[in-house]
């Protein structure tokens, strides 16, 4: 187990890359638990709390993993209709799974193109985390 973990909880939107998942999964040594669910993340609650959750955002239309209508660039074709209807929901839910004293951690980039579409993926996080109570 990598530092002790026992459960992995992971969401992913991409029904092809879900089946990879899977079979990656079914690899998986030892007695980790793996939870593997079909969906965007702005849509996943964990029912279990988590002591850490780690994720990386898809920077709205600059990450095109697939043109499914399940992918947050294709729901939500604006930067303001992607911060309100995926970002927003996606930090609103890691916080909600965090147990007391829990971690989140999110892997960001500041591009320039972020901006040019509209977007300050920093101080928009900065902002939401902010209203949710997560601390810097």
């Amino acid at each position: 187990r990598l530092a002790g973990v026992r459960k992995y909880i992971s969401c992913e939107p991409s029904t092809k890359t879900f089946e990879g998942l899977e079979e990656l999964a079914s690899f998986a040594a030892g007695d980790l638990e793996v939870d593997l669910r079909c969906c965007g993340s702005e849509l996943f609650v964990p029912d279990d709390t988590v002591d850490l959750v780690f994720t990386s955002p898809p920077y709205f239309n600059t990450e095109l993993y697939s043109d499914e209508a399940t992918q947050s660039h294709v729901k939500f074709p604006t930067a303001q209709t992607w911060r309100l209807g995926f970002l927003e929901p996606t930090l609103r839910n890691a916080a909600a799974a965090l147990r007391p004293g829990g971690y989140f951690l999110l892997a960001l980039t500041a591009r320039r193109t972020h901006r040019r579409a509209g977007l300050d993926l920093e101080a928009d996080v900065q902002e939401i985390a902010a209203t949710l109570g997560l601390q810097q």
